[in-house]
């Protein structure tokens, strides 16, 4: 089965999601399809994850071919054949989606659209994303949800629920858990422009919180500053945009992961997000806002409800933190971490149903 796998990425930001990328694409070829990879980016290249894929990679792409008519993407859709197109939900020129969607196609959706729409975008830019988010979901053979939630209002078609996942290194995690970790201390990495992360409000709980240390990735001290209404507390410390060895480093010494605190802002309950697999991938003890169906009931995992106080916060950090030192324990739930978030596991159910998505358009174009 030839899969031509088309994502959005950018180079400096999202590491998450482009690890997600590379290690589908590798298990995926593990198991004898020939993936091929087209990467379309607004910076100059892609990230050096990539690298060993092969990728076909679209830069610098302009205001035309990002939203009206892409020559060059249809070019290397129809260059390269596929069998089927699995593609990351995001826009995609609108002229360009006939040429694209002929073939059979399979949208992994990530969030509820319209919601993230709501409260990312202004007005203009909403409605045309809106326009062609309907058009992509309309055009394509099946989808693959992250949660259920993100299936929520779609057309009836084939469709599915499978969580994010990772390449899980068992030796990662057992060296993680042996490292010396930083009492109290507890790491939030989100992205800007996402308000469902919540960073405003860690920043309000932060100073309920002051025994605590909040450590900050993947946003700088002038965007934090912008979102509250005091001064950044003392006991939180922001990084900015951090990778590889550092990102390494911060991840083995603390002690507590926290996900989303916001997702009520995107009407969603329940995630599937890459950060809180990093997290587990550490051995981290993490508290998120809401459910994670692949994660849900690990002992490591304390779920905040969507309403939440500071008390409610600060309890479950103070057992997070409790949890993080009984090495034994989070050594002992290591299978089940792995069940819920390996792409081992999670990929293999991927496949299967981007193969019976396949033989059902087959088959009702014979009809």
């Amino acid at each position: 089965m030839k899969i031509l796998y088309v994502a959005k990425v950018l180079k400096y930001k999202n590491a998450g999601v482009n690890k997600k990328i590379v290690s589908q694409v590798k298990h995926w070829r593990s198991q004898g399809c020939h993936v091929e990879l087209v990467l379309i980016t607004k910076d100059s290249g892609v990230s050096d994850v990539f690298e060993s894929l092969n990728p076909y990679v679209l830069d610098r792409r302009g205001t035309w071919s990002t939203h009206v008519k892409d020559y060059e993407l249809e070019r290397t859709v129809r260059r390269l054949k596929p069998a089927v197109i699995y593609f990351r939900l995001a826009n995609l020129p609108y002229f360009s989606l006939g040429s694209i969607f002929r073939y059979p196609t399979v949208v992994e959706i990530n969030t509820r659209i319209s919601e993230e729409l709501s409260v990312s975008y202004g007005l203009v830019k909403r409605l045309m994303l809106k326009l062609q988010f309907n058009n992509v979901v309309n055009l394509a053979s099946g989808y693959v949800g992250v949660t259920s939630e993100c299936l929520l209002g779609l057309p009836e078609k084939n469709k599915i629920q499978i969580g994010n996942s990772i390449s899980f290194d068992e030796e990662l995690y057992q060296a993680a858990i042996q490292t010396p970790k930083v009492v109290n201390s507890c790491v939030f990495i989100g992205s800007e422009g996402c308000a469902w992360h919540g960073v405003d409000r860690l920043m309000r709980l932060a100073f309920e919180c002051p025994e605590f240390e909040f450590w900050i990735v993947g946003y700088n001290r002038s965007y934090v500053e912008s979102k509250i209404s005091k001064e950044i507390p003392d006991n939180v410390k922001i990084y900015g945009y951090m990778i590889g060895n550092e990102l390494d480093r911060l991840m083995k010494s603390a002690s507590i992961g926290i996900g989303a605190l916001a997702m009520d802002r995107n009407s969603m309950s329940h995630s599937s997000s890459l950060k809180n697999r990093d997290y587990l991938q550490y051995g981290l003890s993490i508290v998120i806002q809401g459910g994670d169906p692949d994660i849900d009931g690990l002992s490591s995992v304390f779920q905040l409800p969507l309403k939440f106080s500071s008390a409610c916060f600060r309890d479950l950090l103070h057992r997070a933190e409790a949890l993080s030192r009984k090495k034994s324990l989070l050594l002992s739930i290591k299978e089940d971490v792995v069940k819920g978030v390996s792409s081992d596991v999670l990929e293999r159910k991927r496949l299967n149903f981007i193969k019976k998505t396949l033989t059902f358009n087959k088959e009702l174009r014979v009809k």
